[in-house]
C-alpha cells in the first residue's frame, strides 16, 4: 500500500500541474468546444472511457442558497482541495427556486472578504462561477435538481415527482407520502416560497428551468450533464406495472416516460449541449404492482432506496432521441441512513450482492447502458462500515467504479458525514475507501487553451477539426487540421495547420 503522505503529495503535484496549465505527458488535447460526453456500457469522453471519481457539494438547495464553505475559504481554495484529493467531478444539488426566481435569490453564507469576486452575484451566477473555476482545474460539474424550494420547513422534503404535487384521499390533499406511506392518486399543488408566493412547479416550469441551466452552461467544456431530479419515489412508478409491459403507465406518475420527455426536450432546445442526462430510479412501487425482476433472484418488494429502484428498466429501458446520452444513476445506502430489514438478518452482509444485483446492477447487462452510482456514504463504524467496505468491494469486482459520494461537506453528526472533517481537513479513512474504489480517475488538464486527457480523440466534424497531443507529434490520416502542444504534427492527407477554437457561445 502506498503511504498516505506519498499519495497525498502525488495528488497535490497533479493539482499543481493542472493549475499551471501544463499537460501531462502522453495526453491528447482538443479544443474546449470539441469535448463530447457519451455512453455505452460506461461513460465516455471523446471515445475514451471516463473514470469518474465524484463528490457532492451541497448548499444551493438549502436556506443559505449557496454551496457551503464559502464563509470559511475562497471558492478556488476549496476547488484546489477537491482536485488535490483526486476528485474529477462534482454533483451540485440545488433548489429550482434559485433558477426560476434567479433575480431574487442571493447567497446568505459568503464571506466576501475572502471571496470578493462573488460580491453582487445571485445564487445562479455563483453556480456558474463554480462551473468556470472548476473547469480551470479540470473538474467536471453536474447540477442536480434536489428540491423545488428550500425556504420553508415543510418544503425540505424530497419531491417524489418532477412537478409539485400532493396525494389525494377522499378529495382532500395530503402530504407527499399519503396514508401509511402509500399514495394512490396525485394532484398538482403549489409550494410557498420566501416571498410569500405559492409557486406551481408544473412540468413546463420544470422543462424551462432545465433549458435555462443547460443553455447557460453548455458553453463550458466541463459541463458533464444534468441529474434530472433527486430521488423520485412513491407515487412514482416505472412504466406500466413496474415495467412488465411496454404500454404507457399513468402519465401523472410514470417516471420512465417523464424522463424520456424531459431528456428529449433538453436535447431539442439545446443543440450545443454536449453532456449527459443522469436518470435515477424510483422507490418502492405501489402495493399490488409487479416488478420486472429476475426470476433467479429473490423477490424484493420493499427495501429500495429512493432513486435506487431501476428494476423496471430491465423490461422497459429508456428510449430517447439520443440514447448515447443516457446514464442510469441509482442511490444506495447502508444502515446509518435507514435500517432496512435486509440489514437485520443473520445473512448480513453476505445477502447484499444479490439485492444490489436485483435493484439496479443487472440493468447494465439488460440495456447495455452505463450505471454511475449517484449517491452513497455513511458513518465509518459498526454495521455501516461493514456495509461500505462490502459495497466498495462489489463496485470494484463488478466494474461499477464510477460514482458520486455523498458528500464533501463537513457534517460529523450526520448519518452520512462528509469527506471533510472541516473545510481544511480531510477525513483520511473516507478518502482511503474512495481511493480504493476509483484509484485511477481520468485526469483533465488545461494546456494552451485546450482540454487534455488520456486517450481522447477529436470528433471529426470536417476540415477544421483539431487534434492535439501534449507530448509530441501526432499522425492523422484524412482531412483534419492538427496542432500539438510541443511541436509540429505529421499529417497524411489534405490538412492545414490551425489553432484551437475557443468555447462555443450559447444563449439561454
Amino acid at each position: 500500500m502506498i503511504p498516505r503522505r506519498i499519495l497525498s503529495r502525488a495528488l497535490s503535484i497533479i493539482a499543481c500541474v493542472c493549475a499551471l496549465g501544463l499537460a501531462v505527458s502522453g495526453q491528447t488535447c482538443v479544443a474546449p468546444d470539441q469535448v463530447q460526453f457519451t455512453t455505452s456500457d460506461h461513460v465516455l469522453v471523446n471515445g475514451a472511457r471516463l473514470n469518474i471519481k465524484g463528490i457532492a457539494w451541497y448548499g444551493f438547495e438549502t436556506r443559505s442558497l449557496c454551496i457551503e464553505g464559502l464563509d470559511q475559504r475562497p471558492l478556488g481554495d476549496i476547488l484546489d482541495l477537491v482536485r488535490s484529493n483526486g476528485f474529477n467531478a462534482i454533483r451540485v444539488p440545488f433548489a429550482a427556486d434559485i433558477i426560476v426566481r434567479a433575480d431574487r435569490r442571493f447567497p446568505q453564507n459568503i464571506n466576501y472578504g475572502i471571496n470578493p469576486s462573488l460580491q453582487g452575484m445571485n445564487s445562479f451566477q455563483v453556480m456558474e462561477e463554480l462551473v468556470k473555476q472548476a473547469g480551470d482545474r479540470g473538474i467536471l460539474i453536474m447540477p442536480d435538481m434536489h428540491l423545488f424550494d428550500a425556504s420553508q420547513p415543510d418544503n425540505g422534503l424530497q419531491p417524489p415527482l418532477w412537478y409539485s404535487s400532493r396525494c389525494v384521499f377522499n378529495g382532500n390533499l395530503r402530504g407527499d407520502a399519503g396514508v401509511n406511506g402509500r399514495c394512490t392518486q396525485v394532484a398538482g399543488a403549489c409550494i410557498g416560497n420566501r416571498d410569500g408566493e405559492c409557486v406551481d412547479y408544473t412540468e413546463q416550469v420544470f422543462l424551462d428551468m432545465w433549458s435555462t441551466i443547460v443553455g447557460r452552461f453548455s458553453k463550458y467544456w466541463n459541463f458533464l450533464g444534468v441529474d434530472l431530479i433527486n430521488e423520485p419515489h412513491e407515487p412514482a412508478v416505472w412504466g406500466n406495472r413496474g415495467g412488465l409491459t411496454t404500454e404507457p403507465g399513468n402519465s401523472d406518475t410514470d417516471w420512465a416516460a417523464a424522463s424520456e420527455r424531459i431528456t428529449d426536450n433538453i436535447l431539442a432546445r439545446n443543440p450545443t449541449f454536449r453532456g449527459l442526462v443522469f436518470i435515477e430510479g424510483i422507490g418502492n412501487i405501489r402495493q399490488g404492482e409487479l416488478y420486472c425482476h429476475r426470476m433467479d433472484l429473490p423477490n424484493r418488494d420493499d427495501g429500495h432506496w429512493w432513486g435506487g429502484n431501476l428494476e423496471g428498466a430491465r423490461c422497459r429501458p429508456l428510449q430517447t432521441f439520443d440514447n448515447a446520452r443516457i446514464v442510469y444513476t441509482p442511490h444506495v445506502y447502508g444502515p446509518s441512513v435507514f435500517d432496512q430489514d435486509y440489514f437485520q438478518v443473520s445473512a448480513f452482509p453476505g445477502n447484499l450482492p444479490a439485492i444490489w444485483d436485483g435493484h439496479w446492477a443487472s440493468v447494465r447487462e439488460a440495456t447495455g447502458k452505463a450505471i454511475v452510482i449517484g449517491e452513497w456514504g455513511g458513518v465509518m463504524n459498526g454495521r455501516t462500515l461493514t456495509w461500505q467496505n462490502l459495497f466498495a468491494d462489489y463496485l470494484i469486482e463488478n466494474d461499477f467504479r464510477d460514482n458520486f459520494h455523498w458528500s464533501l461537506n463537513p457534517n460529523p453528526n450526520s448519518d452520512t458525514p462528509g469527506v471533510l472533517s472541516n473545510w481544511f481537513t480531510v477525513n483520511q479513512d473516507k478518502m482511503d475507501l474512495l481511493n480504493r474504489v476509483q484509484p485511477n480517475p481520468t485526469v483533465f488538464t488545461i494546456s494552451n487553451g485546450q482540454v487534455c486527457a488520456d486517450g481522447i480523440v477529436n470528433p471529426v466534424t470536417g476540415p477544421a477539426a483539431a487534434v492535439t497531443t501534449a507530448s509530441g507529434p501526432a499522425t492523422v490520416s484524412g482531412p483534419a487540421a492538427v496542432t500539438t502542444a510541443s511541436g509540429p504534427a505529421t499529417v497524411s492527407g489534405p490538412a492545414a495547420a490551425t489553432t484551437a477554437a475557443g468555447p462555443a457561445a450559447t444563449t439561454g
